[in-house]
Order: structure tokens, then C-alpha cells, then sequence
């Protein structure tokens, strides 16, 4: 179905020789590409699915001990797909070809549009105005009161320096004894 289409664009005609490594199946490559559309996964994950899951290798037609597409591979592939304008006149034929069989596939996300009762808020203006000042002043307050504690802490280690010194030697003592 899309073989002659990808081989025509896909592959390199010019080809002086036959050295090096044989190219990935160009139809293998798309199948690729349409489980990375159809799970939503990464060119990464897609390696590790492919070498983790039977099902992706049966969809590809691939055997344990066969050889699987890299992530960079599968990238290279996708982005040379997308320059050549092939992605949607190809998505579209796979399209077309499922909703022949009768299987739609959509892609989106579900969102949860329920609607909750919440109570209601039954202040008036001035209530809000009384509570906002009531927030507002034990806010002041408790900023003052940390800060009152706080500075009388600190004026008390400067007046009453810790005796580490003591302290050091009663340590060393004990581990004498």
C-alpha cells in the first residue's frame, strides 16, 4: 500500500555501489512512525517498546533476534518524511485504509468536565472588609511578634556568648576518661 510511494521517495537511487549496510525496509520505517503516532512515545522509547513488547515486533514483522531500528534512526527517518511533505499524504492513505475497515482512530485528551457543587459564599461587603482586616492585622501582629523574638534572641547570644570553649573541653574530658 505504501511501498511504491516511500521506495520512490525514500531511498537513495543514486547509489554508486552496493557496500555498506543495507538500508531499513522503507514500509518498516513507516510502520515506526505510525506506532510512535499511535502510542504517543519518543523516538527512545520507541527502541526500548520495540526490543520489550511482542506485540510492536509482530505489528513490524520482526523476529527475536533481528536487528531494531535506533533512536536516531527512527529520528533521521522521520524528519526526512516530514522535509519530503510525505507525513500527511501518507497518515491520510492509513486513514482512509482504516476507516474502510470500519476502526476510527482519534487523537486527543480526555478531560474530566464534570461539574461539582461548591458551597456558596454568603458574606456581604462589609463582612469581607471585617475579615480582611481581622487577616491582615494578625498578620502584621505575628510579623512584629517574630520579629520582636527573634531580635531579643539575638541580643541575648551578644550579651551571653556561648562558652565553646567549656564545652570543647568537657567533650575532650570524657573521652579521656
Amino acid at each position: 500500500m505504501f511501498r511504491s510511494e516511500l521506495e520512490e521517495n525514500m531511498l537513495n537511487h543514486d547509489k554508486k555501489s552496493n557496500v555498506g549496510a543495507k538500508p531499513i525496509d522503507v514500509v518498516l520505517m513507516f510502520k515506526l512512525l505510525i506506532l510512535q503516532r499511535l502510542y504517543n512515545i519518543s523516538d527512545e522509547m520507541l527502541e526500548e517498546q520495540i526490543i520489550d513488547r511482542q506485540s510492536f515486533n509482530d505489528f513490524l514483522g520482526l523476529s527475536s533476534g533481528d536487528k531494531v531500528p535506533d533512536a536516531q534512526t527512527i529520528w533521521l527517518f522521520k524528519n526526512r518524511v516530514i522535509e519530503k511533505g510525505l507525513e500527511k499524504i501518507l497518515f491520510k492513505q492509513f486513514n482512509g485504509y482504516l476507516d474502510g475497515l470500519g476502526l476510527f482512530i482519534n487523537e486527543g485528551h480526555i478531560i474530566d468536565a464534570s461539574f461539582v457543587e461548591v458551597p456558596r459564599q454568603r458574606n456581604h461587603r462589609d463582612e469581607n472588609k471585617q475579615i480582611f482586616v481581622f487577616l491582615f492585622f494578625h498578620m502584621v501582629y505575628d510579623y512584629f511578634e517574630h520579629s520582636l523574638v527573634r531580635d531579643t534572641y539575638e541580643k541575648r547570644q551578644l550579651e551571653n556568648p556561648p562558652q565553646m570553649e567549656l564545652i570543647e573541653e568537657n567533650i575532650y574530658a570524657k573521652e579521656l576518661e
